[in-house]
């Protein structure tokens, strides 16, 4: 008769397999943390590789003139995200912040969560700025000056035109700010950006403040954001 093993030898074994696994996951976190670290380090003093990186995040070609490559960082299947910003770089390569425009982008695993409210805010069912702030995106609002969607070559853009201030993932715009939900078709990673530019005419009305070229011109954001295939870089 073959001899009987007591159970808590396999309860053993398993736990034992469990912190094994346990431990090379650590270890391949670990390693994969510090060679991203030392990736982004390098990026940040390379424009080159910087601007490859940013436009890699967005699924562009080239990056639009007068906007440089400032930062891009991504978590392969969870997070992506890329900042343009009209700031020349540094004599240390590094593009240091914010001049008067900017744009912020950032790529999120869609769990459903407040996907309705979500839309209900872009499509002006409801003024409510709490589902922008957990999705990350906080805003200081002064006045909406419109809504509407903007139609691009492989996705479409949802966007709440404002006046005031706009921040994410520690960094902030101000002035014309246009807050954007970007749909692409069978995907359901929820994707916004914040595209931003001075106020041409801080005195004057929503109703007479001339929208051209600024960031709530849809023509100008067809133009500018036409150049990102945001659903090519999933």
């Amino acid at each position: 008769m073959a001899e009987k093993k007591s159970p808590w030898l396999y309860i053993g074994i398993g736990c034992a397999a469990v912190l094994v696994l346990g431990g090379i996951l650590v270890a391949a976190g670990i390693f994969w943390l510090a060679r991203t670290a030392k990736q982004m380090e390098a990026e940040l003093k390379d424009p080159v590789a910087r601007a490859d990186k940013v436009k890699e995040v967005l699924g562009a070609d080239e990056l639009p003139d007068g906007y440089h490559a400032m930062f891009a960082f991504s978590i392969p299947f969870v997070l992506k995200t890329a900042i343009l910003s009209d700031e020349e770089p540094g004599a240390d390569g590094v593009v240091s912040g914010f001049g008067e425009r900017g744009l912020i982008y950032v790529q999120l695993l869609n769990l459903g969560q407040d996907e309705q409210e979500l839309r209900d805010y872009f499509e002006g069912k409801t003024s409510d700025v709490r589902v922008l702030r957990k999705n990350g995106i906080n805003v200081d609002m002064d006045e909406i000056i419109q809504r509407g969607s903007v139609p691009l070559e492989d996705s479409t853009l949802m966007y709440v035109a404002q006046r005031g201030s706009v921040s994410t993932q520690g960094y902030s715009g101000k002035g014309i700010t246009s807050v954007i939900l970007i749909d692409c078709p069978d995907d359901e990673k929820r994707r916004m950006a914040i595209w931003f530019g001075p106020d041409p005419d801080p005195g004057s009305s929503g109703d007479e403040l001339q929208l051209a070229g600024t960031p709530a011109d849809e023509t100008a954001m067809a133009e500018f954001l036409g150049g990102f295939h945001f659903c090519r870089s999933s």
